[in-house]
């Protein structure tokens, strides 16, 4: 049985996008929306048999600390992330075909141009498709760029920039 890859769209601000573009950002942390509480709060977690998230999604013991039999909701080893970042719709006004302005590309710093949201991002415009090598859940231990408060729960996703087959990219491109 073939298992499909999933590709899910992720953020990234204006540091990140000129990392990944320089091809030296492979990792990101993002919070665990729900934080586990009362006596199994993370500061506990060494001293724990057995821990389980109040859904029930993520059950692991100090032995399985690595290979959580859990779905991180931003995929696993093999699913895809597309990049979603600052972005400008070109596609109404470009002679030259090009449908996306990104704000982080020096090249596309167009004068009195409406930049837009990331999530308002269409897959078809994203220029960076990451595939997850790795997924782990830690507690963030230093404060950094990503994760400004130390202590909480964290998914671990590393990743590798992947080329998109052209046929892949004109198959998404909305020609009707």
């Amino acid at each position: 049985m073939e298992v499909a890859i999933k590709e899910r769209p992720i953020i990234f601000g204006p540091e990140s996008i000129r990392a990944i573009q320089a091809g030296s950002k492979t990792e990101t942390r993002r919070v665990i929306k729900e934080q586990p509480q009362g006596q199994n709060a993370p500061g506990k977690w060494a001293d724990m048999e057995w821990w389980t998230w109040k859904t029930d999604v993520l059950q692991t013991t100090r032995a399985l600390t690595d290979n959580l039999v859990a779905a991180c909701p931003y995929g696993q080893p093999g699913d895809r992330l597309w990049v979603r970042e600052t972005w400008a719709d070109l596609s109404a006004r470009s002679l030259s075909g090009q449908s996306a302005a990104y704000k982080e590309f020096p090249a596309d710093r167009i004068e009195n141009e409406r930049w837009r949201s990331p999530v308002t991002m269409p897959r078809q415009a994203s220029r960076f498709l990451l595939e997850i090598g790795e997924v782990h859940a830690e507690v963030q231990q230093e404060p950094d760029d990503e994760i400004p408060e130390a202590g909480l729960w964290v998914w671990v996703l590393r990743f590798k920039e992947v080329e998109e087959e052209l046929n892949e990219k004109l198959a998404m491109i909305d020609v009707g």
